[in-house]
């Protein structure tokens, strides 16, 4: 169960886990209150969470000219397509209607499915039981389980609503890399990216520096429950501003618009409580309308100084810079972070400054790490980041045997995977980069 708990929601192993621990145990236990009052107190301190000021619905967008290709009707082989990816053991919503019985479906009841998407699509317009999230708690590790905020919530939604929502999904990714809106730098579930892009790019960059006897500042940035509170207004604004198709935009808009949340233990749930902010947990559209919406970030970051690097994955962003001074590298690093934190409250984000944190990494013979002694000078409204010796970078800690891990994972053959004490000095990216390349189909 711990590993459930550390584990993400995006990770198929988290899921995997979760349809072991299906049990639900007993929810503020201790609590004088009965079930359904329990219920009550902990759907309200989920609200609060859902409920970002800029929940006001707006209804001018997406006037300018419909154009046929991204708009046009979804085709029954865009549906099979869809379907076929779909996980059969994946829990239902509230309509109780699984992805293993959408499977079974005859071919005359998938066309009348395809009906139904078809006028969702058409009229823009997504209806309610496609909207309401079954929520089911798990209580986080070394947490009190008198406490509401010790829960971490867990989203089942409805899987007729999700195959529609995938099918508008694989035609906005479509859309969005021919026209090269995401800046190169996010990887976060792109297709042929992953965290080995992030891990790969800080590796060879830092490399090439330390042949030139610079040092390197990495920080690492935490939006604090960035998906739960970005806004719906926020997210429309920028599909407007990009000029997306007109028809997804429309419907995406409905599906933003009046979502609502119960929690559900034991076969009894809240009553249902609006969400007026964030994007779906488990949506397919989630990660892309997040990238969306913070692609701007990456725009301005590129802007300030050739001697910056970064990268996005979702939420998770790390920023790092290298030179042979230590007050050049803060003074660019500070730079980066003040843009960062006033882009965060332009768009109704918070910074976490307590998980945020930094480390100097140079190469130094006489020890067996990178850690280097001397600090950085880096706030956010005047609160010190933090110096860490041992960085999380997308889920990867930092240390040698977490990165021969990743290599590994690479599936690269033996001799690439000689690890020493000065593994970004002796492992070349693009030599990793080629490997893969050369043999792409055999090892997929």
């Amino acid at each position: 169960m711990n590993f459930l708990i550390e584990s993400k929601p995006s990770e198929k192993v988290f899921w995997k886990s979760l349809k072991t621990n299906n049990s639900q145990k007993p929810l503020l236990e201790g609590v004088n209150l009965n079930e359904e009052e329990k219920l009550e107190v902990l759907a309200k301190h989920f609200e609060a969470t859902f409920n970002n000021k800029e929940g006001t619905r707006q209804t001018n967008f997406f006037k300018y000219y419909k154009t046929l290709k991204f708009n046009k009707e979804i085709t029954l082989n865009e549906f099979e397509m869809n379907l076929n990816k779909l996980k059969p053991k994946e829990s239902s919503g509230f309509d109780l209607i699984s992805n293993k019985i959408i499977k079974l479906f005859p071919l005359t009841v998938k066309n009348e499915l395809l009906k139904i998407f078809n006028a969702s699509f058409k009229f823009g317009y997504v209806p309610k039981i496609w909207k309401i999230a079954k929520i089911i708690l798990i209580l986080k590790k070394n947490s009190d389980p008198k406490l509401p905020a010790s829960y971490r919530p867990i989203s089942l939604l409805s899987c007729v609503g999700k195959l529609l929502e995938r099918i508008i999904n694989t035609r906005l990714t479509e859309w969005a890399e021919s026209k090269n809106i995401l800046v190169d730098e996010q990887s976060g579930f792109r297709k042929g990216r992953s965290t080995q892009n992030a891990i790969f790019k800080l590796i060879e960059s830092v490399s090439k520096k330390f042949k030139k006897k610079q040092k390197t500042g990495l920080v690492l940035y935490d939006f604090a429950k960035a998906f739960d509170t970005i806004s719906h207004v926020g997210i429309l604004k920028i599909l407007n501003k990009l000029r997306c198709p007109v028809a997804i935009g429309n419907w995406v808009q409905s599906y933003l618009d009046n979502r609502s949340f119960k929690i559900w233990n034991e076969k009894k749930s809240s009553s249902e409580k609006i969400i007026k902010s964030g994007v779906p947990q488990g949506g397919c559209l989630s990660a892309l309308l997040f990238a969306l919406f913070i692609n701007d970030l990456g725009k301005k970051l590129k802007k300030l100084s050739p001697k910056l690097n970064f990268t996005l994955f979702a939420d998770d962003v790390s920023v790092w810079c290298s030179h042979s001074k230590i007050n050049c590298i803060n003074k660019t690093l500070q730079k980066a972070t003040m843009i960062i934190k006033k882009f965060a409250e332009n768009r109704g984000l918070k910074i976490n400054v307590e998980k945020c944190n930094y480390l100097i990494i140079a190469r130094n013979f006489n020890r067996p790490s990178y850690i280097f002694s001397s600090n950085l000078n880096l706030n956010i409204n005047g609160v010190q980041i933090k110096k860490t010796e041992y960085p999380t970078l997308l889920g990867i800690t930092l240390d040698n045997p977490k990165l021969e891990n990743l290599l590994n994972k690479s599936k690269l053959p033996p001799h690439y995977l000689q690890i020493t004490n000065y593994v970004p000095y002796t492992i070349q990216y693009s030599t990793i980069r080629n490997y893969l390349k050369e043999n792409k189909k055999r090892l997929t």
